[in-house]
């Protein structure tokens, strides 16, 4: 992987964010530099950041600004490989259903591709090329059908409406980068971001649709005695967002109030790492992530309220994620649970 600017810059005792490749903004960190741990943290990977990586300590003031010198010896060389999300998606006749993919960060100037691999080369699922979707090249079964999740928030998920057995297959998405390639080539990236295989059931016939309505009914009525009983739900989740350059972002979460004395409020990032903890009757900062100290709050008297709702300060790009709000008694006893997708909106 050859660049012409730096996955990350260290000069002068502070990261030097201007020299960094916009596809690695906000995504990259070193591990502890002021004692000597100069190791690569890199968040969010995706089949975009394959490559080989190279880490050179320069000493004696030399400027590195452009490139390292071919003299220079590298003192580490990694190479990356990054496998595409995999897995497999049921789906029921007839429904609507969302085939996941994420796309790069920090690249507003990207094609997308979604692709059958039993389709003929030059048949596409979906095609978007030039900020538009390309129908030309569209297998006709799927046209009026599909569209992206949220393309400009770099959601490229495929929305595949009304679902028949004919869509069951594998299907993949590609993301390609343009405007923000830091190579000196541009070498389009071929590998899949994500790899879904769709299982499609066909239409159940009445006998069936009357033993699964009858299913349904007892799974209900047991639910709703569970309900009863522990006074609690998990809860389900949706998404917030919040304009960059915001003084914080209200994460919310509510349940029943008078919660017990003794419950645990724990909220976690997608890499579960500790944002927030409330035990014991106060929070336990020293739990948290280092990321989120100092920046969480969470209202006063919240167990007998029941609004368990997270204040993150001074939020940025870099804290875009899925945050879960876990309420428990001991290790094994969840009483609740809830996701919420926090999305940061640069202004």
């Amino acid at each position: 992987m050859e660049f012409s600017e730096y996955v990350i810059l260290y000069q002068n005792k502070k990261v030097d964010k201007e020299a960094s490749c916009p596809s690695f903004k906000n995504r990259v960190d070193l591990q502890d530099v002021e004692n000597g741990d100069a190791s690569l943290v890199l968040q969010k990977v995706t089949t975009a950041d394959r490559g080989t990586y190279q880490c050179w300590v320069v000493q004696g003031g030399k400027s590195r600004r452009k490139r390292a010198d071919p003299e220079d010896d590298p003192i580490s060389i990694i190479n990356l490989r990054v496998q595409p999300v995999r897995r497999t998606i049921p789906a029921e006749h007839g429904k609507d259903i969302i085939l996941p993919c994420r796309a790069p960060e920090n690249d507003p100037d990207r094609d997308v591709d979604w692709s059958r691999t039993d389709l003929e080369s030059g048949q596409y699922v979906l095609m978007y090329r030039n900020r538009k979707l390309d129908q030309e090249v569209q297998f006709s079964s799927f046209r009026n059908r599909v569209d992206l999740q949220d393309m400009k928030n770099g959601d490229v998920s495929l929305v595949l409406k009304k679902v028949t057995t004919d869509d069951t297959g594998t299907y993949e998405c590609r993301v390609i980068q343009r405007g923000n390639s830091c190579r000196r080539r541009f070498i389009l990236n071929t590998d899949p971001l994500s790899v879904i295989n769709l299982r499609v059931e066909p239409a159940p016939s009445w006998p069936t649709v009357l033993l699964v309505l009858l299913v349904l009914l007892v799974l209900v009525l047991i639910v709703a005695g569970l309900l009863y009983h522990f006074r609690l739900c998990f809860m389900s989740g949706y998404y917030v967002v919040v304009d960059s350059g915001e003084e914080s972002a209200l994460i919310p979460c509510r349940t029943r109030p008078f919660l017990p004395g003794d419950a645990r409020v724990e909220w976690k990032d997608s890499r579960d790492r500790k944002v927030h903890v409330y035990e014991s009757g106060s929070d336990q900062p020293e739990e948290l992530d280092k990321r989120y100290r100092n920046r969480t709050k969470m209202n006063k008297d919240l167990l007998r309220t029941g609004d368990l709702s997270l204040t993150l300060e001074h939020p940025t790009d870099g804290d875009t994620d899925i945050y879960t709000c876990i309420v428990s008694r001991g290790k094994r006893n969840i009483l609740m649970k809830k996701l919420v997708d926090l999305r940061i909106k640069e202004s």
